[in-house]
């Protein structure tokens, strides 16, 4: 009788930390030009980084925009580290001064803040880190029904 070299479990855990590794992929927010070296968001467009908190990680499997600069459209779900309060700040304080009106926040275990532009709105929810892996902020932005 033939005995495998290897057990099945190696085999199985192996082939399950490739295939997890290989679902982590993500893009540093930072330059968004598109390049060879930094091909930016899935999709059609490039994000603008004044919209991220400082040292987000675009989740590029979650993620799908259209357009370019600050006028892009659709989701971008962000690695935003284990604290979630800098990036809650980076919101309130960014967005506003950016031109965005703040219509409501809701701070819980997922916090939701809605913006609003004369053309667009916008959503964020912020999931906090927990044992497993950083939070996230997930921005939903999309053209606005009164113009």
């Amino acid at each position: 009788m033939n005995t495998p070299k290897w057990p099945l479990w190696s085999c199985i855990f192996g082939s399950a930390a490739l295939l997890l590794i290989s679902a982590c992929s993500s893009t540093p927010v930072g330059d968004t030009s598109g390049s060879a070296a930094n091909p930016g968001l899935t999709g059609s467009g490039t994000f603008s980084t004044a919209l991220a908190p400082p040292g987000a990680i675009i989740k590029q499997d979650k993620s799908f925009t259209v357009g370019n600069g600050e006028n892009w459209y659709g989701k971008l779900t962000l690695d935003i580290g284990k604290d979630d309060d800098i990036a809650y700040r980076f919101f309130i304080k960014t967005y506003p001064e950016k031109g965005w009106t703040l219509v409501s926040t809701v701070r819980s275990e997922q916090t939701q803040l809605v913006f609003t532009r004369p053309d667009r709105s916008a959503t964020v929810v912020i999931v906090p880190a927990n044992f497993w892996g950083g939070g996230t902020a997930t921005i939903v932005i999309s053209p606005s029904q009164n113009h």
